[in-house]
């Protein structure tokens, strides 16, 4: 691994961290760490205890994964670094399947629902006035795209038939690939495909139903379904942009004319500029949270009190939704924000396929990558 090697994924576990310790403020307050508790439980200490638990132990992963990185900052061994970040990622889900265990343990033997009114409410229809959609955002990542395959297709018969894609510490090339159209378009060719998507995602999450807060009036549920639709479609938005000045950025990396400071640079600011996305985002969705406790403070001090139902046998590991009886397609997460697919609807199934296909394809495209390039 080289020093820029080093710089990029450093930040690049920073920002996972960063998401991760700030998703226990997004989350709604009486699912804890994806678990479901009644309102009447939410100062318990055994919550507080357990969110402390898995951001101590996030924060433990991050400082283990940087460590790792800069031991092996003089190896160059890209398979190195795809196997740490792995293992980062795979820390930050053990961390947080046993903070939520202390929360499942403590509900179920203090019998938490015992006696507590329940109610469900929900919608499995489209609204009745859809949510934004970032167009802007969508047509100046278009624009950034058109422009670089422009300024690529003017040089590409003036490029060397080696380019470079890797520098080393001083400053020089160290890795080469031969020209081609996917050694000069590719970057911009994923771009265009991760937009795309990021777009199509905007257009569903406006008419996806989102569960009501039980015992809430109409009017303010409606006002808080405006507002995180309104706020998912900003983020949505926001991090297309950046996704494309990202890759944009890597692929005029490799032209004669670039300077390897100024590529790193660039690959630097972009994630900077994703964390500083999610933390408005964050703020904001933490806003809308907040809003929903004083919703249910309401109805607890008006002595009117009606929860959700303890489902959480739907809820593997507090991630995964399977029920066979919701005729939704997409729920909201326990943990986080955004939808997850319905694994026990049919076409939930389907769509639960394609993503794993997709995620091992991108896997096996990483190591081909690898092997190629070492």
């Amino acid at each position: 691994m080289q020093v820029d090697s080093f710089v990029i994924l450093s930040v690049l576990l920073t920002f996972i961290a960063v998401l991760m310790e700030a998703l226990p403020a997004v989350t709604r307050p009486t699912i804890p760490l994806g678990v479901s508790v009644p309102s009447s439980r939410l100062d318990e200490p055994v919550i507080r205890k357990a969110i402390r638990l898995y951001r101590i132990m996030v924060a433990a992963a991050w400082l283990v994964g940087v460590a790792l990185l800069g031991i092996l900052a003089a190896s160059a061994s890209l398979a190195g670094e795809l196997l740490i970040v792995f293992l980062f990622v795979i820390a930050q889900l053990v961390a947080y399947v046993i903070a939520r265990q202390m929360i499942v343990k403590a509900k179920y033997e203090g019998h938490w629902y015992k006696g507590v009114p329940v109610r469900m409410a929900g919608s499995v229809t489209p609204p009745a006035e859809a949510g934004p959609v970032p167009v802007g955002w969508a047509v100046a990542s278009a624009v950034l795209i058109a422009c670089a395959v422009a300024v690529l297709a003017v040089l590409y018969p003036h490029l060397p038939s080696n380019l470079p894609t890797h520098w080393g510490l001083d400053g020089m090339p160290d890795r080469y690939a031969q020209k081609s159209v996917w050694t000069v378009f590719g970057s911009l060719i994923i771009g265009t495909v991760v937009v795309a998507g990021l777009f199509a995602l905007s257009f569903l999450g406006r008419v996806i139903p989102i569960r009501r807060l039980p015992g809430v009036d109409a009017e303010t549920n409606a006002r808080r379904d405006r507002e995180m639709r309104a706020a998912m479609s900003s983020l949505i938005g926001r991090i297309m942009f950046v996704i494309t000045l990202v890759f944009t950025w890597a692929a005029l990396a490799p032209l004669p004319i670039s300077d390897p400071g100024v590529t790193l640079t660039g690959a630097l600011v972009g994630v900077l500029l994703l964390v500083v996305i999610v933390i408005l985002f964050v703020l904001r969705w933490r806003r809308l949270m907040r809003g929903d406790a004083a919703a249910i403070a309401a109805e607890r001090a008006a002595d009117a009190t009606v929860d959700a139902p303890d489902d959480d046998r739907y809820w593997k590991a507090g991630i995964f939704y399977v029920n066979g009886d919701d005729p939704s397609l997409f729920v909201q997460r326990r943990f986080g924000v955004g939808w997850t697919v319905n694994l026990g609807h049919p076409a939930g199934v389907i769509i639960g396929v394609a993503i794993l296909v997709l995620a091992v394809g991108v896997i096996v495209f990483a190591l081909i990558r690898v092997a190629t390039r070492t």
